[in-house]
């Protein structure tokens, strides 16, 4: 069984849309949890006419704790083999589940990944594919910080074996980019990791999402990413925390680039620099780490040392860091 797990907070306009997919599956075999977060709109009478409608479905009502705790409340009480996470303004193909689940017992993993589609639209735009990649852990990690692929980011679109949150929970009070706190994590903890490259996820663009606001995402990305470097410092994977650190610096660089935030929020920009370059000062002083990779990041610290760089040189230097990084850890 599947425990589906939907976080719901006054989501009236999209709700339906969203459940219609998930009951909807070709695969029948499901739990499906609605945590509705303390909605002030008809968000919660929606979920108790769904629940009537349909016994596989199980509602919770809560006050308002932001996503992560919806989720965390919803893993706690889930029943499943393996859990799956929709956002409630989003929606998936109906073979989603079917095909996730297949991957995972075909492959024996750990983790099934499918890939997805940005929209702002209504209709399934989504298209199958007939490729899947089986992968280790360490690949699944290089495809997360290398390729920066948002599908390894995100928990939709995936089914996670459920011992993978034993012991792992999102942190409360993050009101975005809180997948980035614990995928990584669910991720190394994985044995395998399977990959179909059919978009079956709809991420629904709302204009007053959460992910939209760029100061915030941008600074929530910031810590996360500190986070990150500090566990693979723990685990002693400097491979990892290396390309955590390149990734970070990526995302650092198209922030600041951003002539139009930055000239919004000077003080809040500058303040991020000032950490990134504390966090430069750390590793280069790090003794667990060799003189080849502290020249990589004096070069970051210099080349970041320009306060808005033209994109153009951005997207350069990212592509030659990509191939060099592909080169290095055999993913050519």
């Amino acid at each position: 069984m599947i425990s589906v797990i939907v976080p719901i907070y006054n989501m009236e306009k999209y709700l339906a849309r969203c459940l219609d997919s998930i009951v909807n599956q070709t695969y029948k075999d499901l739990e499906i949890i609605l945590v509705d977060d303390g909605s002030t709109d008809n968000s919660r009478k929606i979920c108790d006419e769904y629940a009537k409608k349909d016994k596989r479905i199980k509602v919770i009502h809560k006050s308002n704790q932001g996503v992560s705790a919806a989720r965390n409340d919803g893993i706690d009480i889930a029943g499943g083999e393996y859990y799956a996470f929709v956002d409630s303004d989003d929606y998936v193909s109906s073979k989603m589940f079917e095909r996730l689940y297949s991957n995972a017992v075909r492959y024996n993993a750990d983790i099934s990944v499918c890939d997805f589609v940005s929209t702002s639209g209504s209709e399934y735009s989504g298209t199958l594919s007939d490729c899947v990649v089986d992968m280790n852990s360490d690949l699944a990690l290089k495809h997360l910080y290398i390729d920066a692929d948002l599908g390894f980011v995100i928990l939709c679109g995936k089914l996670f074996r459920k011992e993978l949150f034993d012991g792992i929970r999102l942190p409360v009070g993050i009101k975005c980019a809180e997948d980035n706190y614990i995928t990584y994590k669910l991720l190394y903890k994985a044995k395998n990791v399977v990959f179909e490259k059919s978009k079956l996820y709809m991420y629904f663009q709302r204009s007053d999402s959460e992910t939209k606001t760029f100061d915030s995402s941008s600074a929530e990305d910031f810590k996360a990413f500190a986070e990150q470097m500090k566990f693979w410092k723990s685990e002693n994977r400097m491979d990892l925390h290396r390309m955590c650190f390149v990734r970070c610096f990526k995302r650092l660089c198209l922030t600041l680039d951003c002539a139009t935030n930055y000239e919004k929020s000077p003080d809040f920009y500058s303040s991020m620099k000032s950490e990134y370059e504390k966090a430069i000062d750390e590793n280069i002083k790090d003794v667990k780490i060799g003189w080849l990779e502290k020249q990589c990041y004096l070069t970051d610290w210099f080349t970041g040392k320009q306060n808005r760089l033209p994109f153009y040189y951005i997207r350069v230097k990212d592509l030659l860091r990509n191939l060099h990084f592909k080169k290095v850890y055999g993913l050519t």
